[in-house]
């Protein structure tokens, strides 16, 4: 994977944030809680393996 870093001008910074900001309903839209029997929770990526990356 190729990441490209830029330094943003102010005028562009709301772009940046719409799209952090959609990414993020997006993930929670993908997300559950899970309340476990001593009343504790635990999330879905908490239940799935580790990342190799």
């Amino acid at each position: 994977m190729n990441l490209r870093f830029e330094l943003l001008p102010d005028d562009r910074i709301e772009t940046c944030r719409d799209l952090c900001n959609k990414l993020m309903a997006f993930q929670k839209s993908k997300s559950y809680m899970m309340k476990l029997g001593d009343g504790s929770f635990v999330s879905n990526n908490e239940t799935k393996e580790p990342s190799p990356c």
